[in-house]
């Protein structure tokens, strides 16, 4: 049943641009982005959240985290097999942490 969630394929491109970028205060900022999947492009917002920054203890490299929650619905790209048996929205979690070295 996989193979109809989002029918992603290796060779496909799929691709995230960022518009504009507002930044809300020091910790938060709002991405208005398109999603393109499927050849089809979707207007997406990311709240991105900005989560601090240390110097690693065991490496000694300073880090950076963020995160970020957004949802889409699939057929919106096209994808619209099963909709009724597999939920339309997706939502989306991203964790990313960036290491100076």
């Amino acid at each position: 049943m996989q193979e109809y969630f989002l029918l992603f394929r290796r060779d496909a491109t799929y691709q995230l641009k960022t518009n504009s970028v507002k930044v809300i205060n020091e910790h938060t900022a709002e991405f208005n982005d398109d999603l393109l999947l499927h050849g089809v492009t979707v207007p997406i917002n990311l709240k991105i959240h900005f989560k601090g920054g240390a110097k690693n203890i065991l490496t000694g490299f300073y880090r950076l985290g963020f995160n970020t929650t957004s949802s889409f619905n699939r057929s919106a790209f096209g994808v619209n097999d099963l909709v009724a048996a597999i939920a339309d929205q997706v939502d989306v979690e991203v964790f990313a942490e960036f290491q100076q070295r």
